[in-house]
């Protein structure tokens, strides 16, 4: 019930939003382990380019670009296959070129935050430094979809936890065992590590006594 709740609450077009405003958000968290992927100076400007309104346009929500693939994974469409759909940022959605036409629409003068936008806009651009810019760009952003999956289905390792507890609690009183085969774990995305971690709860330990035995065949 939980999980067709979950996924039943999802609109396409809201979930876009939703996704996208996510991220942004996570462009203001500090957190010491975004310096693996890009360095604080770009992360400053970054928040500013996403929430660009050209960038949304031209990068963010264009056609097949990074937001439609993160929601194919979380919205079941038979005309899309989505099996061969990665559901993460690429270098390629940050080209942009000099004097083309994302940069000229990005000129809006006295506003800071356009400013900003432009800046980084520009260092992606950069012919000798932008390549790998837009590496660490979409290295970062890649960091923060599981997460932003997760406030997006509203479905976290604690649920995940619950429903298994309750489902293992009730074979447990019935002297049944639980095994579950699952084909390709990856196409749990964004609970993929969460669900791994529910499935090694043990029923031999002490705490765990009344869960019934779980046995997972999981392939990747």
């Amino acid at each position: 019930k939980k999980l067709i709740e979950a996924n039943d609450s999802l609109k396409e077009e809201e979930l876009k939003e939703q996704i996208a405003a996510l991220m942004v958000a996570e462009c203001n968290v500090e957190d010491e382990e975004d310096e693996k992927y890009l360095k604080k100076r770009h992360k400053r400007f970054l928040h500013s380019f996403l929430s660009d309104e050209v960038i949304r346009e031209y990068i963010l929500f264009k056609e097949n670009g990074p937001i439609e693939r993160i929601m194919s994974k979380l919205i079941y469409n038979p005309e899309i296959d989505n099996e061969k759909i990665e559901p993460k940022f690429y270098p390629e959605d940050f080209e942009i070129e000099y004097g083309g036409e994302i940069l000229r629409k990005m000129q809006r003068p006295n506003e800071r935050s356009a400013d900003r936008a432009i800046r980084m806009a520009e260092m992606l651009a950069n012919e000798e430094t932008g390549a790998t810019l837009r590496v660490d760009v979409s290295r970062y952003l890649n960091s923060k979809i599981n997460k932003v999956i997760q406030s997006s289905i509203k479905i976290g390792k604690n649920d995940l936890k619950e429903i298994f507890n309750q489902i293992r609690t009730s074979l447990k009183k019935h002297n049944k065992s639980l095994t579950l085969f699952i084909e390709d774990i990856t196409s749990f995305t964004g609970i993929d590590r969460e669900l791994i971690e529910v499935l090694l709860i043990d029923h031999r330990n002490e705490e765990n006594s009344d869960l019934c035995r779980l046995t997972s065949v999981v392939g990747i």
